[in-house]
């Protein structure tokens, strides 16, 4: 489970195998995401695929050495294909640490030592949205199974204006506004 790979990338795994884990899971986290979770557990937050992946992410990027070696590794990570809404939950996670992207904190960011430095954060948030942008013009952003979480991203990331143009061009088509 995604709880024992947390653990592993913790407490046994090295910083070359916390990397692979790291792009692995980049790759495939918006199918682990999409898959039914035995073990989501509710309460005031549920726990599930999603926020296990998130936890998993911040975990290896702990072990990742210093900032700059953790911004290097999402840049590579990003050039090749990943998880869109994956790449952009961590981006999200990542702001959050400095009160960005309406965390609950923005007076008053993360009592503990973000993983990534704030610039680093609004440039990782360029490169997301070049690839939302990439996918939501090409067609294939509109059939990803969490398209709405991407598209809130997208607006999150700054380009309201861009997500929904896209979105009323999308509500055009009867068959997808059903979808939506």
């Amino acid at each position: 489970t995604l709880d024992r790979l947390k653990d592993f990338v913790k407490f046994q795994a090295t910083p070359a195998q916390a990397r692979q884990v790291f792009v692995a899971v980049m790759r495939v986290g918006d199918q682990i995401a999409g898959t039914q979770d035995k073990d989501i557990v509710g309460g005031f937050v549920t726990i599930n695929n999603q926020l296990r992946i998130c936890w998993l992410l911040q975990e290896v990027l702990e072990k990742t050495g210093t900032p700059t070696e953790r911004v290097q590794l999402v840049e590579d990570t990003l050039k090749v294909t990943v998880g869109l809404h994956t790449a952009a939950e961590l981006v999200k996670v990542l702001g959050y640490q400095h009160g960005m992207y309406g965390s609950s904190d923005e007076k008053s960011p993360s009592p503990t030592p973000p993983l990534v430095a704030k610039e680093s954060v609004v440039e990782l948030a360029k490169l997301v949205v070049e690839k939302i942008e990439a996918e939501a013009f090409n067609g294939t952003l509109e059939a990803h199974p969490s398209f709405i979480g991407v598209v809130w991203h997208w607006r999150r990331f700054g380009q309201e204006d861009k997500a929904l143009e896209w979105v009323r061009q999308l509500a055009e088509s009867d068959k997808i506004l059903v979808n939506i």
